[in-house]
């Protein structure tokens, strides 16, 4: 009877930490859309409370074909991001529809904009479970997606940074913070810099047990004597799942060399998608493609100011970017719609940029939002059972670490399948090349 007892009371004490936890997302997810939508109106109010007439003018007066363009270009990124879902699900198992991956890229979507991090990988593991993935597989995805995703970034930063960081040095008008006038190249620069750390840093500890050890254990022990690092043992434990975590997917993405090709062309094709609406947008608003006053083309220039533009963004912890994205575009962007508009003789040349900001925040932050927060409303992702319940309450550290262990012998196993079967094919081309000796003697 006593037995009986404890055993209800520590599954009623499970089931109200995991109702806490449930609750505690769903409070911070509403004070984060609250957020955005404040944010939203006080951008809106910034951008017009000037000339309003001006601005909602150019944006009547768009040239639509552009704008049909834009909204092609807008749904090929999301249809690319579901295929890239589609392929890595494809290593797994097959039976899955790209349909099934576009749904993922809209959910994953959604909850990125509305966390600080911009992490929505927890609710695409979720999906992926729903659509009947293994939570380890699903975790092994997502991480691999966030690896090549970060590499591409990266790489386009560099490109960035090689051919257009004296064009943002030059153009672009400073941040302003009270009396404090910053470059904008000076958080660009951080941003890169800081991105390519992290990626580099993570690259070296999966290969590297002593640096790994060196991290791990003296650095957060100076971060922690400097108050830097407040809660080192859990600092620890996340760092080094993290780091486990990038190691063994790392090797999955290795032995995929085809596959991992695939998917990084395909990163590749879907932010060049992504960083090409601000040209567009600029087109449209100025009714002929973007160019300097010497008829250049703006095209990877205006890339390669998205590229620095995000790298700016990512600094700051703010859902969806939210307000510090509107900003950096008109400081990035400014001197580039103003001269394209003064080109194409448009009125009003030095607003273009607030109209351009306007569109661009919808197509590539709103709109995802909107229809993202429908579809995560009504793709069958109702918490119905236990289970489900005591699955959403965890984080996404929590997921990698669980499932560590399961992904860590699938990606030996994938390993020594492929071993065995190039030593199975060498010994059928070596049995093959002594049954052909052995003709020809018997010839002889």
């Amino acid at each position: 009877m006593l037995l009986w007892y404890n055993l209800n009371m520590a599954n009623v004490e499970r089931n109200a930490s995991i109702q806490a936890k449930t609750k505690k997302k769903k409070r911070q997810y509403i004070f984060n859309i609250f957020i955005v939508f404040i944010a939203a109106i006080l951008v809106g109010y910034f951008a017009l409370k000037d000339d309003y007439q001006a601005v909602l003018s150019s944006i009547a007066q768009a040239d639509w074909k552009f704008a049909v363009i834009t909204v092609f270009v807008l749904f090929l990124f999301y249809a690319i991001d579901g295929l890239i879902i589609f392929v890595f699900a494809r290593l797994y198992t097959t039976r899955y529809a790209w349909h099934r991956g576009l749904t993922v890229s809209f959910i994953g979507k959604f909850y990125e904009s509305i966390s600080p991090t911009r992490n929505g990988k927890f609710a695409q593991v979720s999906t992926l479970r729903k659509q009947q993935i293994k939570v380890s597989s699903a975790a092994s995805m997502i991480i691999m997606y966030m690896i090549l995703s970060q590499i591409v970034k990266l790489g386009i930063g560099l490109f960035a940074m090689i051919f257009h960081f004296e064009s943002l040095v030059r153009n672009a008008s400073p941040i302003v913070i009270g009396s404090l006038k910053i470059p904008v190249s000076i958080f660009a620069l951080m941003g890169f810099i800081l991105n390519a750390l992290i990626i580099t840093t993570l690259f070296l500890m999966a290969h590297s047990k002593k640096l790994h050890d060196f991290i791990i254990n003296t650095i957060i022990t100076i971060g922690t004597k400097l108050k830097i690092i407040k809660y080192p043992e859990e600092s620890r434990a996340k760092l080094k799942v993290g780091t486990d975590n990038f190691r063994v997917e790392l090797k999955r993405l290795q032995s995929n060399i085809r596959v991992t090709v695939l998917i990084v062309i395909l990163f590749i094709l879907k932010y060049i998608c992504l960083y090409s609406i601000p040209y567009l947008i600029g087109s449209s608003l100025v009714n002929a493609p973007l160019v300097d006053a010497a008829n250049n083309s703006f095209y990877f220039n205006s890339l390669s100011m998205n590229a620095f533009l995000e790298m700016i963004t990512k600094l700051i912890p703010l859902p969806g970017g939210a307000g510090i994205s509107e900003y950096t575009f008109v400081r990035v962007y400014q001197d580039m719609f103003t001269t394209a508009g003064i080109v194409a003789d448009s009125a009003n040349p030095e607003r273009l940029v607030y109209s351009g900001q306007i569109l661009w925040r919808f197509f590539t932050f709103y709109f995802g939002l909107i229809v993202g927060a429908f579809v995560s409303a009504f793709y069958r992702s109702r918490l119905e059972d236990e289970s489900d319940a005591e699955f959403a309450a965890k984080s996404f550290h929590e997921i990698q670490s669980e499932t560590l262990s399961e992904r860590e012998q699938t990606s030996m196993i994938n390993e020594l399948s492929k071993k065995e079967i190039k030593q199975r094919l060498k010994q059928r081309r070596r049995n093959k090349r002594n049954q052909n000796k052995n003709i020809n003697q018997d010839d002889d």
